[in-house]
């Protein structure tokens, strides 16, 4: 063959007869997929003979091709790593969409889950500190601004930003487990305190 100078068609129909069998085992060994080993090979080898004109060929043109059917089968792995990537988190959004829209159209789930927040939600105001407690009933409950709930107690606004704070963090802490379903129930659960 002559490598050094532009490749015949006759020499390039030989290189592929004599090689692309053995180049689709190699692009099999990465890609564990027969039909996508031989595309790979066959655009290999078609990028071989489209850039042959402007290439530097090496002497040994089945190295050269076989580093281009090498870079290709990275390239198609990243492609279906990134592919499947994708439709997993399709999917996981997917499931996770139907568990939310279950758990909204079922009332007896909804109404059990409620009671549990509720639940939960009574017990741990019971837990804080008579002030804190009062803070937070005041704001979440019944919907007062930091302002009003100052001035009705007469502390400063500052503490009530204190108190409404550590008040959300105990609920925060009892309610970890609930919260993706906090998040939909809550709105519910606190207008029926």
């Amino acid at each position: 063959m002559s490598q050094n100078s532009i490749i015949s068609l006759q020499e390039f129909t030989t290189l592929y007869g004599k090689y692309s069998a053995r180049f689709i085992e190699i692009a099999m060994s990465y890609l564990q997929d027969r039909m996508e080993a031989e595309d790979v090979v066959s655009e290999s080898f078609m990028t071989f003979w489209d850039t042959r004109e402007t290439a530097e060929l090496p002497e040994s043109l089945p190295a050269y091709i076989l580093g281009i059917v090498k870079h290709k089968c990275l390239d198609h792995l990243r492609s279906r790593q990134s592919s499947q990537k994708r439709t997993f988190n399709i999917y996981e959004q997917a499931c996770m969409d139907a568990k939310v829209r279950i758990l909204q159209n079922d009332s007896l789930t909804q109404k059990l889950f409620e009671d549990e927040i509720v639940t939960i939600f009574e017990r741990e105001l019971q837990k804080m500190p008579p002030m804190t407690a009062s803070v937070f009933y005041a704001s979440r409950v019944e919907g007062k601004t930091y302002k009003e709930i100052a001035e009705a107690l007469g502390i400063p606004v500052r503490t009530v930003t204190r108190e409404i704070q550590n008040g959300l963090a105990a609920m925060r802490r009892s309610l970890k487990d609930y919260l993706p379903l906090a998040a939909i129930l809550l709105y519910n659960t606190v207008e029926k305190l």
